[in-house]
């Protein structure tokens, strides 16, 4: 993008490669493409891509439009579009890169700093934009002494007149944590914070969180790098700035030793029965119906419960049954309602919420839940035997490559969770819970929310799960199911409309 009257030039340059586009349909995606797969396969001879910006700015008497500040930056090698012309780092990456000047006459300069931010947005208030994340890099300043000659470091005789051409290279990591006492949005909004504040009491630091920019959702999390260059006090700074896009590093531990194997066979896992480290259980679960004797069901989910985006979420149920018609109806691969969940909470007012958690109340929050996708099931293979009334089925829930991961940050918190709804059957109607024990969980549900049957939205079991960005290490999970085109979604709760959206590849735009 480039832009006249002597404003910033922005550029992107990659490196000869080829190029690859997925072969897919003309929905458009989940969520913004800016959260991609993070272990992309590139060809042997890939190179890191480079973003270069320019500026010609040189003040409002200038008319020469000759760049002569120039902002390199260098990140990961990538064939992704997107990626060719928008910087992308993850947790532990460094920003790096090199800072150009090409003075065909003399400039006073005070001093060049990289500047980063990260910043909430909940509204065009002034209460709905607050910085949780300001960095600074330095780059040169004038007490360093003339860039030709590093002896004069340290110095006060160098004037800070720079003629000709000079480069700077500069590497520093990516912030990944934020404080939220110390950060720019807090100080400025409570300049009487230090007598009243908790210290020691609350926590204060949380992790960074990941880019986040979704039509339906009030809440966006963008990150800027600035280069700033400071001339004095008669002249204005001249500034390059750009967006960049930053994703934790979130890995999975290690799978269990039968489960790699199954992995690296591409073979079918073993089951909870043979491999009782690989399967995390729910609590058997108790549902009454149509039928005196009513039904037992068991819930697994492979462990550890931590899932790249881009994989599955492999799921195992058994269920229990002493009418054999109501049994083959309850192990249909249609029936079982095993469904993954996201819950975004946020603070529409990040300044007043803030102070109240660092004063040690409790901040008002914004909740909204959304049904992600839906558990894919079969009957396993005829070694693994059915009794007459025990019956097993196989499953696992799509990860879309696009997924929002995981994130503790206090003011804006992304929670998955895999729940499991009363059974689709036809022979089955469930009632109620056999067991005091076993809760009827509609109390974070609004009262006229209701699933697609006109049932009840009623969860028997949830269970808390991460979505991570990396994959473990070793071989990774073999999909046994076709992923679907798209998912009918469902907005449950939160102070937004409560309309079904589109599919699984609606919801988002780009900036």
């Amino acid at each position: 993008m480039s832009m006249s009257n002597g404003l910033p030039e922005y550029r992107s340059l990659q490196h000869t490669s080829s190029r690859r586009h997925a072969a897919g349909n003309d929905l458009p995606p989940a969520y913004i493409t800016i959260f991609a797969d993070p272990q992309e396969e590139l060809p042997p001879d890939a190179q890191p891509t480079r973003h270069q910006y320019t500026s010609s700015w040189s003040g409002l008497l200038s008319k020469s439009k000759k760049p002569w500040l120039v902002l390199d930056l260098i990140t990961r090698s990538t064939t992704t579009p997107q990626w060719l012309t928008t910087p992308r780092y993850f947790g532990g990456d460094n920003i790096s890169g090199t800072v150009g000047l090409k003075l065909d006459s003399v400039q006073s300069i005070a001093s060049i700093v990289i500047l980063l931010k990260g910043r909430i947005i909940t509204s065009f208030e002034q209460s709905g934009s607050f910085i949780f994340l300001q960095y600074t890099h330095p780059i040169w300043k004038k007490s360093d002494g003339d860039p030709r000659v590093p002896s004069m470091a340290g110095t006060s005789s160098f004037n800070g007149k720079l003629v000709g051409e000079y480069e700077f290279s500069f590497s520093f990591p990516f912030p990944t944590e934020a404080n939220l006492a110390e950060c720019p949005g807090y100080k400025t909004s409570n300049p009487r914070r230090g007598s009243s504040a908790s210290r020691g009491e609350v926590n204060s630091v949380f992790p960074c969180p990941q880019t986040f920019l979704e039509r339906n959702l009030p809440i966006n999390i963008e990150y800027e790098l600035v280069l700033q260059v400071h001339h004095g006090l008669l002249r204005p700074d001249t500034k390059i700035k750009t967006p960049v896009v930053f994703i934790p590093k979130i890995t999975p531990e290690p799978y269990s030793l039968m489960r790699a194997e199954a992995y690296a066979q591409s073979a079918l896992l073993p089951s909870p029965l043979s491999d009782p480290e690989g399967w995390h259980a729910s609590n058997t679960l108790n549902i009454t119906g149509t039928t005196a004797s009513g039904a037992k069901i068991d819930l697994y989910l492979a462990t550890p419960l931590s899932y790249t985006r881009g994989t599955v979420i492999p799921c195992y149920v058994t269920i229990v049954c002493e009418d054999p018609d109501v049994l083959k109806d309850l192990s249909n691969a249609k029936v079982q309602q095993v469904k993954l969940t996201r819950t975004v909470r946020f603070f529409s007012n990040p300044p007043r919420e803030i102070d109240r958690h660092l004063k040690d109340n409790k901040p008002s929050v914004r909740k909204e839940v959304d049904e992600i996708d839906i558990a894919s099931w079969w009957r396993p293979s005829k070694d693994v035997a059915q009794e007459n009334t025990c019956s097993i089925l196989e499953g696992e829930i799509h990860l879309a490559k696009t997924l929002v991961p995981s994130s503790e940050f206090l003011p804006f918190s992304v929670e998955y969770s895999v729940e499991m709804q009363p059974p689709k059957s036809k022979k089955f109607k469930y009632h109620e819970l056999a067991t005091p024990t076993q809760e009827k969980k509609t109390n974070e549900l609004d009262e006229d929310c209701t699933t697609p049957d006109n049932d009840p939205a009623t969860i028997l079991i949830s269970q808390p799960i991460v979505i991570a960005t990396f994959n473990a290490s070793g071989p990774r999970p073999t999909p046994f199911t076709e992923r679907r085109d798209s998912v009918a979604l469902r907005r449950r709760r939160g102070g937004f409309d409560s309309e079904n959206l589109a599919s699984n590849y609606t919801g988002v735009t780009y900036w």
